[in-house]
């Protein structure tokens, strides 16, 4: 059985992925107030090292990071959803499969409650 990060292209599409998604949240004006210019390429390799864990490849992400994450990105319910949207633009914008669109949001969804302030 393949693992979804099997399905997804592995290391160098999700990397182009999370690359993807911190240029929308830049661009997003509910998420735009996180990100620096400066920062982008330490956002960028946290999310590709996130996805990367979640979506069952090598383990990149440890419970200290997401601790630490969560503390970060605390946020309202509709910033939470407005990244979920961003998140689904770059599965499409990279051809990702309905089937995996819907895991990846899934996984993402399952982790409302430990970033929502809600």
């Amino acid at each position: 059985m393949t693992t979804l990060y099997q399905r997804l292209g592995g290391k160098a599409v999700i990397r182009q992925i999370a690359s993807d998604v911190v240029a929308i949240h830049y661009q997003h004006p509910y998420t735009h107030h996180r990100y620096s210019a400066k920062h982008i390429p330490t956002v960028e390799r946290e999310t590709t090292n996130f996805f990367t864990t979640i979506t069952g490849g090598p383990h990149c992400f440890n419970n200290n990071t997401l601790a630490q994450t969560k503390q970060d990105l605390a946020m309202e319910e509709a910033e939470f959803t407005s990244i979920l949207d961003d998140v689904l633009l770059a599965l499409e914008r990279n051809q990702v499969a309905q089937r995996e669109q819907e895991e990846v949001l899934y996984m993402l969804y399952q982790l409302k409650h430990s970033f929502t302030l809600n």
